[in-house]
């Protein structure tokens, strides 16, 4: 029987939920002590997988990420050595989206300004012609990663009465319009970002491109911090070529720069969570894991 063992875990994951997850593997895999040589390895987001990590493991067929995102997987290296990779997407999916469309929200609507000025018992009415305050409804949002959450964040988009333009070089999707990302910003209302990070998109949504955005564009980054260049994007926002800018990620975490200023929305790399999140994650992977065991096709295979 194959073994399993789990490298890696987040401050949300409990003793509890992870003696669930081996109990939930247990009847497929024999359950290896935690960070221990096994066939099937299962790492979180802080958890490098490079040559070093690979020396640790010299048992592994599968490496399962319990993220959607898979950058801090050396998958060349991984792939040399005829190792299957898999991801689970599902688990925050939809609460991604939803923190997405709250944070557009908050921007678009200037709520954040009204929350702050009705916290300081003020009552500003008078002021709401002047705040640029949008609809979602009848707005461009341009999608960035049309995947497994870009494209259910443009399904909800879409219902929401929002325009949406997709930006993603490897995704075709049905009934969205795709153009690089340079034109997609040009009309852009909004820009949401759902892609991975790579080595090519690192930074690139920087000076270059917010100079070429909508006047006003709101930026929304709940994927990966190191995708928005963080000096460009505030310089953007204080010169009002963007009039928000929600970000749930950051180049560096935790996040040295949290202090509240306007027009930014900031949240501890928390989209992702909900209540049932690692019962959905011990779900996914367990689906994952019985797949590769029956030699059947893995869901979200990288």
């Amino acid at each position: 029987m194959m073994r399993y063992s789990r490298w890696g875990w987040s401050a949300y994951e409990t003793a509890e939920s992870l003696a669930a997850e081996e109990a939930a593997l247990s009847s497929l895999l024999e359950v290896a002590p935690r960070r221990s040589d096994a066939e099937i390895v299962v790492v979180n987001s802080g958890t490098v997988v490079d040559d070093a990590f690979i020396a640790q493991v010299p048992s592994m067929q599968m490496c399962v990420t319990n993220t959607s995102g898979f950058d801090h997987l050396d998958l060349e290296l991984l792939r040399k050595k005829g190792v299957t990779v898999a991801r689970l997407p599902l688990a925050r999916r939809d609460a991604v989206v939803e923190s997405a469309i709250w944070g557009t929200l908050q921007m678009m609507g200037a709520r954040s300004e009204q929350l702050g000025a009705s916290n300081r018992g003020e009552w500003i009415r008078h002021r709401l012609p002047k705040m640029g305050i949008q609809t979602l409804f009848g707005s461009q949002v341009a999608v960035v990663g049309l995947g497994v959450i870009g494209r259910r964040m443009a399904e909800v988009l879409k219902l929401l009465g929002a325009r949406v333009v997709g930006v993603d070089p490897f995704e075709t999707v049905d009934g969205i319009e795709q153009v690089p990302l340079m034109q997609a910003v040009k009309g852009a209302d909004v820009l949401t970002l759902h892609c991975n990070l790579t080595a090519e998109n690192r930074g690139m949504v920087g000076e270059a491109l917010l100079n070429r955005a909508s006047p006003g564009m709101v930026l929304v980054n709940t994927a990966r911090g190191p995708l928005v260049h963080w000096k460009s994007a505030v310089t953007a926002l204080d010169a009002g070529q963007l009039s928000g800018i929600y970000l749930d990620v950051f180049e560096e975490e935790p996040w040295p720069h949290l202090s509240a200023r306007a027009g930014m929305l900031m949240t501890p790399h928390s989209a992702g969570f909900h209540q049932g999140l690692c019962d959905s994650l011990t779900q996914e992977l367990t689906m994952t894991v019985q797949a590769f065991v029956d030699g059947k096709k893995i869901p979200y295979s990288v």
